[in-house]
């Protein structure tokens, strides 16, 4: 069904890969010795999508390759490619925006979050039509809301270990004593991304002023955004759906993360899973995504990262193509589709027709800032999750000025 209905070419490469990679947290729906075949089907798919909605164009370069896939059923064997972009930079501080039209963080990984979004709006969106509420991946709660119809599982492929905590420490380590030796008390530290290029710092460096204000970034302090290591444990905590869809829907999380190099169990596994590990309020859940290699490992690209980034879901036939310095789409310098804009009228037409999962307010809220303010059970969890990281000296979340939110 997902195939037929978006268009994409889901069949499958070989599977009889059989293999045992070294996940950290394997997933009782799925046979191990298929680890290598699942992952390098993932890896094929997303890399011959790029080569085909790149082919005749002049912006073809990338440094790193991220895509989220669904499947439908237990053995994994139908995934379909959702999305597909890449990406290694963040925006400039001088093009801040106070109306939610530039995106801050173009990391691929960040952009395909961002995808699957507008695709989960898209899913949404057929649940107002009893014509076309059968052909959605969600099916109506008990009381009030969405989830997900059983069998349905997210799987996140980046062609390289996540920027931040993951990262840093990844490269030709044995696997055999990964947390001991040279540097242990930064290990598993926040970092953040610096503006305008690429690696990351501590986030409790001393560097830079822990509270980023709007005037402070124009007058040239740097913009600072969290590593996508932190991101992607923030999506193992609070589901890749985010504060906005958490009106309508049940917290979705990744069933599997895919790397195609410097891959390192250990590293990873703390990184994304490790770090936060406590009990949460129902239906949130610290999540332990399957993570496992690609047999191929990608290769290193030292060569310097493009200007550029690009997204696309199979709601779309061509490609976007982001400046990254300026957030905004490439030669036309239009809003993305992927902006907070865009998806605060993507919500606010679903508030409009579909059942709430979050009892409505007698006071509609004003902002985007406020509507997410208002999610207050994901709200509620986000804050003790960034006070669990602090209290365990890990460090900093560090947020982008309060302006940004307010249109």
């Amino acid at each position: 069904m997902l195939r037929e209905h978006y268009g994409v070419d889901a069949t499958p490469v070989n599977m009889a890969n059989k293999s045992v990679i070294g996940d950290e947290a394997p997933n009782a729906d799925f046979d191990s010795s298929t680890h290598y075949g699942f992952a390098n089907t993932l890896q094929q798919m997303v890399k011959e999508k790029f080569l085909e909605l790149t082919r005749d164009s002049q912006f073809n370069k990338w440094k790193v390759l991220a895509g989220i896939f669904l499947t439908s059923n237990e053995a994994w064997d139908d995934p379909v490619l959702l999305c597909c972009t890449t990406g290694t930079k963040t925006l400039s501080g001088e093009r801040l925006s106070m109306s939610g039209s530039v995106l801050h963080d173009c990391h691929a990984e960040i952009l395909a979050r961002r995808c699957v979004r507008r695709f989960l709006c898209s899913e949404l969106n057929k649940m107002a039509d009893t014509a076309t509420a059968p052909h959605s991946i969600f099916q109506p709660c008990r009381d009030q809301g969405y989830r997900l119809k059983p069998g349905y599982r997210f799987h996140l492929y980046v062609s390289t270990t996540t920027c931040g905590d993951a990262r840093v420490f990844s490269p030709h380590e044995a696997s055999d004593g990964a947390d001991s030796g040279r540097d242990r008390r930064s290990r598993g530290q926040l970092r953040v991304k610096i503006e305008a290029g690429e690696g990351t710092i501590p986030s409790a460096s001393d560097d830079f002023d822990p509270v980023q204000t709007f005037d402070g970034v124009l007058a040239g302090n740097r913009l600072l955004n969290m590593s996508c290591s932190d991101k992607v444990l923030k999506m193992n905590v609070m589901g890749i759906q985010g504060a906005l869809l958490s009106w309508f829907i049940e917290p979705i999380y990744l069933s599997s993360i895919v790397i195609g190099a410097c891959y390192h169990a250990e590293h990873l596994h703390r990184a994304v899973i490790g770090r936060f590990n406590q009990p949460m309020s129902a239906p949130f859940r610290a999540a332990q995504p399957l993570l496992c290699n690609t047999e191929t490992q990608e290769a290193r690209q030292p060569a310097k990262a493009p200007p550029y980034a690009h997204n696309w879901t199979c709601l779309d036939e061509a490609p976007e193509i982001i400046d990254t310095s300026s957030g905004r789409t490439m030669l036309s310098n239009e809003v993305s589709s992927l902006s907070k804009r865009e998806m605060y009228s993507m919500f606010k037409s679903l508030y409009e027709r579909l059942n709430t999962r979050i009892a409505r307010p007698e006071r509609t809220p004003s902002t985007y800032r406020d509507w997410k303010r208002a999610a207050k059970d994901y709200a509620d969890e986000k804050e003790i999750f960034i006070k669990t990281l602090e209290q365990k000296e890990l460090g900093r979340w560090l947020r982008k000025p309060l302006e940004v939110g307010d249109f």
